[in-house]
């Protein structure tokens, strides 16, 4: 059995001959190949803009953990700071030594918080996000200034500035307390 055009045109009894049945057929066809190519461009796209939002929210919740992280790792720094700062004579220990690996690592942390991209967190995060790094920061340009200017301080004054490292500290643990809430932790993610 031969197959010939008219077959085509047979379940439309219009009275087509077989070249006009021939051009619906490839009109129809066309129409069906240009439908299905729309189809798939858009579902592709819907597809891409899927997958660009999932890669989102992985960054916005490594970037919110990385702050988490950081914040805690700030108000350890700090509590062990103020410990070794709480005194004239701790800070005379303190100049002697330098500091060393305390100073670093609070410049580190410094820097760390400042290169976090805030445009990945919610913005729940942000008001603590900045607080822990300007925190951060008043913190670090404390301790530098007492250990350079502690020795010339009476004691009102030195009291004075380890008030100001306290109040700092307050203010560095409230922040991060804020970071590591639920309420907070759920935003991120």
């Amino acid at each position: 059995m031969t197959y010939t055009i008219s077959q085509t045109c047979f379940f439309f009894p219009w009275g087509l001959t077989p070249s006009e049945c021939a051009a619906w057929v490839q009109t129809w066809g066309t129409l069906a190949a240009l439908a299905g190519s729309v189809g798939l461009v858009l579902w592709q796209a819907r597809r891409q803009q899927d997958a660009g939002q999932r890669l989102r929210e992985v960054e916005r919740a490594q970037t919110a953990a990385a702050l988490v992280g950081l914040a805690k790792n700030a108000r350890t720094l700090q509590i062990q700071l103020s410990e070794k700062l709480s005194s004239r004579d701790a800070l005379e220990s303190a100049e002697r030594s330098g500091l060393p690996i305390d100073m670093t690592e609070l410049l580190a942390l410094e820097r760390a918080l400042e290169h976090l991209p805030l445009r990945d967190l919610e913005p729940l995060l942000l008001g603590p996000a900045s607080l822990v790094s300007s925190s951060l920061r008043q913190f670090r340009l404390s301790v530098e200034r007492l250990l350079a200017n502690h020795r010339s301080l009476d004691d009102a004054d030195l009291e004075a500035h380890l008030e100001v490292l306290t109040s700092l500290s307050f203010t560095l643990q409230e922040a991060a307390s804020d970071l590591e809430s639920p309420t907070s932790v759920r935003a991120a993610l």
